[in-house]
């Protein structure tokens, strides 16, 4: 994720797992310098070296009283850590705070900075990782230590899982599951697939809650043709036919889907948003045209999905129909009707993609970043 975000929103989720316990942003330093001490030690996976996380959060946890346990993995250098803070009052399961300690791979000419340095301008934190999702492993674990150092009474464990081979590999949580059931077994998790968003007031303005995410398929494609010299290309050639095979896979474009989750969600947001617009009590303030007190505004997320919700159905076009539909548009735009769009497509020239970068734009450069509060 090369997003930015405040680090208030997981401050917010220290002060939400805390309790009673001080104002989140009198903990902001702490988060921040454990962030810093996470994004200056390099996971890029592969090949990963999570274990080095894990013996960085060890001294830390074990000080304050959790029982810490590195699991290794068949992997070199590849390990989870597992860190049990004992319920005062046990009668819950287990919370699990899980976090996932690698990150993927970097560019290097595409920053400005050292991207394992944990560079701090102005406000913002500058590494890999810092959003995806050491941000997240440090908040995670300053809240559990928070817990531990404040002796806030609790009726459950508190489990916290640093992860392995969650950017790729075979060796992430469906490993752990499989060989360690037991060290991570809870009622509830809390993990880097629900967002928690803030308002203007410093609090909650949407907790979201992952069911699924989006999966990849591997495909390997073999094609056969005559062998011959490059010199002499054939129309059978095998590589033609994959280049046309890989082509075909390019454009294809499946119609969206909206499901039951996805559906009640968009509702759940509607809801806050009919919440928001609603018609302001006595001695409010009044929007000037409209009668209504201020709104916050339609959250993003809710409007695209209605956008989806509005495109889903019968009606939707199939991929083939909306790419012709997306190639007279590009044409439109560039001053051609469709007769002439049509005539230049009979001619044997390829249909322009629309997605394509404008001629002569050069890629923007980016720095990743969280905001510091």
């Amino acid at each position: 994720m090369h997003r930015r975000i405040r680090l208030a929103a997981f401050a917010s989720a220290v002060a939400f797992l805390a309790g009673g316990a001080a104002p989140a942003r009198a903990q902001d330093s702490e988060v921040v310098s454990l962030l810093r001490d996470l994004v200056r030690v390099n996971t890029s996976n592969p090949p990963g070296n999570e274990a080095m996380v894990a013996e960085l959060l060890r001294p830390r946890l074990q000080a304050l009283g959790f029982q810490v346990e590195i699991v290794p993995t068949p992997a070199a250098g590849k390990a989870h850590l597992i860190a049990r803070l004992p319920a005062t009052a046990p009668t819950e399961q287990p919370l699990l705070l899980a976090g996932h300690a690698d990150v993927v791979g970097v560019e290097r000419p595409l920053w400005t900075v050292d991207p394992f340095a944990g560079v701090i301008r102005g406000d913002r934190l500058y590494g890999r990782g810092a959003m995806d999702f050491k941000g997240g492993l440090a908040a995670f674990t300053v809240a559990a230590m928070r817990l531990a150092r404040e002796g806030v009474p609790r009726n459950r464990d508190l489990i916290l899982l640093a992860e392995a081979d969650e950017e790729g590999g075979a060796y992430g949580t469906t490993w752990l599951a499989e060989n360690h059931w037991s060290k991570i077994d809870a009622g509830i998790s809390i993990n880097e697939g629900g967002w928690i968003f803030e308002d203007g007031d410093g609090g909650a303005r949407l907790m979201g809650i992952t069911t699924i995410d989006k999966s990849s398929l591997s495909v390997t494609f073999r094609t056969r043709g005559t062998s011959t010299h490059s010199s002499r290309p054939l129309p059978d050639s095998a590589l033609r036919r994959l280049v046309r095979a890989l082509n075909r896979v390019e454009h294809y474009d499946a119609a969206p889907r909206i499901t039951p989750t996805a559906r009640a969600l968009s509702a759940g947001l509607g809801e806050g948003v009919d919440r928001q617009d609603r018609p302001a009590a006595a001695g409010d303030h009044h929007h000037p045209a409209r009668g209504r007190a201020p709104a916050l505004g339609r959250p993003p997320a809710a409007r695209s999905l209605r956008r989806a919700l509005r495109r889903s159905g019968p009606q939707h076009l199939r991929p083939h129909d909306r790419r012709r539909r997306l190639s007279r548009q590009r044409a439109a735009r560039h001053g051609r009707g469709d007769g002439e769009h049509a005539h230049a497509a009979g001619a044997g020239a390829p249909p322009a993609d629309p997605r394509a970068a404008p001629r002569g734009r050069r890629p923007e450069r980016r720095d990743h970043a969280d905001r510091l509060g």
